[in-house]
């Protein structure tokens, strides 16, 4: 959908611009993507003429499940790869995850899996001034029904964990570690893995 809209039936070239959106029925859940300028071209790397979609300046994402913005993005039909470029920003319920590039997987209509390139960092809000953090080279991740259940970090590892007793917040663990794998109940990080010559600290919360 657009307010303005340019289509070149030979090459099938579409171009839609003010207000632009596309929408996305994937199953019982929908995507919605916004951006200044939306193009629609044929790739010609596919044998069956699938589209490739290019959006640009300002882009949103949005579904039930997830929800990003970035400066522009690439979507692949053939191997329904969504790219994003320009300082890229993912909502996962609670958890935000930023990298220098994202690649959302789908898969039978369903996010299957993210791959985070260069510098990723996952951040998820432990109260009003304290924040989680997973941060390393590249990060894979992967989900189950939609939910994001797994994270493989590869490269300069790093996590801060702020540590409860009796629902009270005690004190920071602050570890390094070359490689980690992340796993996430109902979207929260329930344990974590050090792979690779871990080396860590727990400092009480007053001297953090």
């Amino acid at each position: 959908k657009g307010n303005s809209g340019i289509y070149y039936e030979k090459s099938q070239l579409a171009t839609l611009t003010d207000s632009a959106l596309m929408i996305q029925i994937n199953g019982l859940d929908t995507l919605f993507v916004h951006a200044d300028t939306l193009r629609s071209i044929i790739d010609t790397a596919s044998i069956d003429e699938k589209k490739i979609l290019l959006a640009y300046n300002k882009v949103k994402l949005f579904r039930q499940d997830l929800q990003g913005m970035c400066d522009s993005m690439v979507y692949f039909e053939k191997d329904t790869v969504f790219h994003l470029f320009g300082e890229p920003i993912i909502w996962s319920d609670e958890n935000q995850i930023t990298a220098t590039k994202i690649e959302i997987k789908i898969k039978d209509e369903k996010l299957n899996r993210i791959f985070l390139r260069d510098i990723a960092l996952l951040i998820s809000q432990k109260d009003s001034i304290m924040y989680n953090q997973i941060r390393g080279k590249g990060m894979i991740g992967y989900f189950n029904n939609n939910d994001l259940v797994r994270l493989d970090v590869t490269g300069n590892g790093q996590t801060l964990y702020y540590t409860e007793d009796q629902e009270e917040i005690i004190g920071a663990d602050k570890t390094e570690c070359s490689d980690l794998i992340i796993y996430l109940k109902d979207n929260k990080v329930r344990k974590v893995n050090y792979l690779v010559q871990p080396t860590g600290k727990f400092y009480p919360l007053n001297l953090f």
